[in-house]
């Protein structure tokens, strides 16, 4: 009998262990972590990845506090567990959504995080470590296309070349 309860409040454990959230602190002044190019009429999106089934999830779209600068307070990944968790946070300006966006920008990072129970009340704001994105620039969401000359022209241009050198 002891041993069977042993191993209910064991999987009891582990069960809440994989359960639990983390929590960390949003925002990028701590850091100095500025983003260059982010204004006030520009967007702020902070993406899990490692959400159900390893995809991105976000935890939320938010404005700008100051040109290049964010601050949502404290934030917490349901389900996640562990000591880090790997972040996105993307920034752009200009559209509703960073895929519409022509000037935007993107960081990928790992960030420390503090787990707490679920069942317990939620951590109240500025209760996990802070962001330690490190800066970025937001730039055009397209590549310059750079011109190529067309195989007619480079065969043009090699005849010329003959032409030009057996004549003399």
């Amino acid at each position: 009998m002891k041993n069977s309860l042993a191993v209910i409040a064991g999987l009891a454990l582990m069960g809440a262990a994989a359960n639990a959230d983390v929590a960390f602190n949003a925002n990028n002044y701590t850091a100095n972590a500025a983003i260059t190019g982010l204004t006030a009429s520009g967007w702020v999106e902070i993406l899990y990845n490692g959400g159900i089934g390893g995809n991105a999830q976000s935890l939320g779209v938010f404005a700008p506090t100051e040109p290049g600068f964010f601050d949502n307070g404290g934030m917490s990944i349901p389900g996640a567990s562990g000591t880090t968790a790997n972040l996105t946070v993307q920034a752009w300006v200009g559209a509703q959504t960073y895929a519409t966006a022509t000037v935007k920008g993107a960081v990928t990072f790992n960030q420390a995080v503090a787990s707490w129970d679920p069942a317990a009340q939620p951590p109240a704001p500025k209760s996990g470590p802070d962001l330690t994105m490190p800066a970025f620039t937001l730039g055009s969401g397209t590549t310059p296309v750079i011109p190529e000359p067309s195989t007619i022209a480079l065969g043009m241009l090699g005849a010329a070349a003959l032409l030009i050198r057996r004549r003399k």
